[in-house]
């Protein structure tokens, strides 16, 4: 069974970085070149006693050697814990707990794992408490959650693996990483695909590679067509199988990626051996062994060992076919995968019940039906389905509340704009009567001084008229007065009478 399932990785903080630039955000699940030297990481940690720069500088180290050193890698990263722990940096301690999980996924020792993320879990989802706005602390958490889907898709809990990654999918939409919803989508797929719902897993993975396509890099990119191919492999449509795994393989030739190509050369064999070109179908698988080995990748030999197994069984080479399966077996039942436990209890069963070897072909039948119910059954679908609805239902909610806000928006800007244009109407029509009042005071003040004008002239024209008939008066006395002096100096004195 091919693997495809991504690991993530979360940058660090911005004062580290200008000081030591390092790659943002890596996706794994390759052997990972380092972008900065160990040896000089190694100086920056014995030399700087600043806490930040020295946890960073630790989880670099342990990415660093993730696949090359696994123990080295528990090392740097249990430092950066330790220091972050002492320092109370709850953030960087976050960062730790991921890093030290997604170490032990690699070692697939899956509970220890699950209980390092999840107090990376806790750490993160406080600080998302303290600031739901914070695109640091949203982040974080769907790492978290990616990675946490990871294991449990691996240990074949698929409802939980499902509810996870839409977790990490539902935080990513949020704040709009393109590189973190590429992920998950992928990781959802490779879920569903695996459940036999090719319809959701070819949804999930075009959107994936919509994504990488967006961001340009190649290992998304690789991991897409990687994916795509898988699915149209189960369909089964081997022509299309055929065509996206060569594209993925020939992006991991050309970066040199073996840890990529260890599935590349497992899913061409694949192909290979359903073709019926079963030499080269070997030879895909022994070089994908090999690469399993060198990488100290027991997932990889988990897969590899399956698929040869299955090989020898549809050349009907029995013996051989047993072995590969019981190898596969062992590995799986030390690292807890039960999808393999199952996967391998079932083909034994086949195996041994070609061989008449009924005994031993009931005691795997029983094994391996065993655990396809506990992983498989019809509680698991519908929580799977109830999940995914309740995804939905939240990604529709929240569109309403979308909705509902600007509708809201729109209405307060609809009541300021009414009241601002009342009260335009409203000053519009207090200038109006102001105008009127005014143009009316205007016109009583000038009518008022036109009938004070129009009096005093009535009354200096009357004035003129009495002093004209006052003045014609006096002169008529005076002309009487004249005429009776005249007619008394005419007349003779009588002196004698007035002795």
């Amino acid at each position: 069974m091919p693997l495809r399932i991504k690991l993530l990785r979360l940058t660090y903080n911005i004062t580290f970085l200008k000081k030591h630039p390092l790659t943002l955000v890596v996706f794994l699940l390759v052997n990972f070149v380092a972008t900065a030297n160990n040896d000089s990481l190694k100086t920056v940690i014995k030399n700087t006693p600043a806490d930040s720069i020295y946890i960073q500088a630790a989880l670099d180290l342990a990415w660093n050697y993730m696949y090359e050193n696994q123990d080295s890698a528990v090392y740097f990263a249990g430092l950066a814990l330790t220091k972050a722990n002492n320092a109370e940096l709850r953030f960087d301690e976050a960062s730790a707990y991921n890093t030290m999980g997604v170490v032990y996924i690699v070692k697939a020792e899956y509970y220890q794992a699950l209980a390092y993320l999840a107090k990376g879990l806790e750490i993160g989802n406080d600080l998302l408490a303290s600031d739901t706005s914070s695109y640091q602390y949203k982040r974080r958490v769907m790492t978290i959650y990616t990675n946490m889907g990871n294991i449990y898709y691996f240990k074949g809990k698929y409802d939980e693996a499902i509810n996870s990654y839409l977790k990490s999918l539902q935080l990513a939409d949020d704040i709009g990483n393109v590189e973190g919803a590429g992920v998950t989508s992928s990781n959802l797929a490779s879920a569903y695909m695996d459940l036999h719902n090719y319809e959701k897993a070819l949804q999930y993975n075009y959107l994936a590679l919509s994504f990488a396509k967006l961001t340009g890099d190649s290992f998304s990119l690789s991991q897409s067509y990687n994916n795509l191919g898988s699915v149209y492999f189960s369909i089964p449509n081997y022509d299309s199988a055929h065509h996206y795994f060569q594209k993925s393989a020939h992006i991991n030739l050309a970066d040199t990626n073996k840890y990529e190509l260890i599935k590349n050369y497992v899913n061409l064999g694949d192909v290979m051996r359903e073709l019926g070109r079963y030499d080269s179908a070997l030879y895909f698988y022994n070089l994908s062994m090999n690469f399993s080995i060198e990488l100290n990748s027991v997932e990889g030999q988990i897969n590899c060992n399956y698929m040869i197994g299955q090989l020898y069984q549809k050349t009907q080479t029995y013996d051989k076919a047993a072995l590969f399966f019981k190898n596969s077996l062992k590995l799986a039942r030390e690292t807890g995968s039960q999808r393999f436990i199952m996967m391998n209890s079932e083909k034994l069963s086949e195996v041994y019940r070609e061989e008449k070897n009924y005994e031993k072909a009931y005691s795997y039948f029983v094994e391996g039906s065993k655990m396809r119910d506990s992983i498989f059954n019809a509680e698991s679908d519908e929580r799977i389905a109830d999940v995914e609805a309740r995804y939905q239902a939240d990604k529709k909610e929240k569109a309403i509340q979308l909705l509902k806000k600007q509708s809201e928006i729109q209405a307060i800007n609809n009541q300021t704009n009414r009241i601002i244009y009342f009260s335009v109407i409203t000053i519009l029509i207090l200038l109006l009567v102001l105008i009127v009042i005014s143009y009316r005071s205007f016109r009583y003040r000038q009518n008022a001084e036109k009938r004070k004008m129009q009096q005093e002239a009535e009354r200096n024209i009357f004035t003129a008229i009495i002093e004209t008939e006052n003045s014609e008066r006096k002169q008529k006395d005076l002309q009487k007065t004249y005429t009776m002096g005249w007619v008394c100096c005419s007349l003779p004195l009588d002196y004698t009478l007035t002795k």
